[in-house]
């Protein structure tokens, strides 16, 4: 499959007509936070900046999220994720944001 990189100062519609298109859009959410748009949410018990990005194009979009995360055993690292977050384009898109994000 095509890969292609899409930057943050780019227009989202790209992201947009990618995931109409059936494509997958990979984020990496921690880069460049200061950037982003955000709202603090709980982390490990603390309040944490998170950006607000992957959430609001799941709804805009409808595309569900899925949680991926790597970790290493030593030898190799292994690729886990999670079960899919999907949107409720029906709930205020400020609450749906939130959730998502939390």
């Amino acid at each position: 499959f095509d890969v292609a990189t899409i930057y943050q100062e780019e227009s989202p519609r790209k992201l947009l007509r990618l995931l109409q298109e059936g494509g997958m859009v990979g984020i990496l959410p921690d880069a460049d936070l200061i950037k982003m748009q955000g709202i603090f949410v709980r982390f490990f018990g603390r309040e944490a900046w998170t950006t607000t990005g992957p959430a609001s194009l799941s709804v805009v979009s409808g595309a569900p999220i899925v949680p991926a995360y790597l970790t290493w055993d030593g030898a190799v690292y292994r690729l886990s994720l999670g079960a899919p977050i999907h949107p409720d384009r029906t709930a205020p898109r400020e609450a749906e944001v939130r959730r998502i994000t939390e």
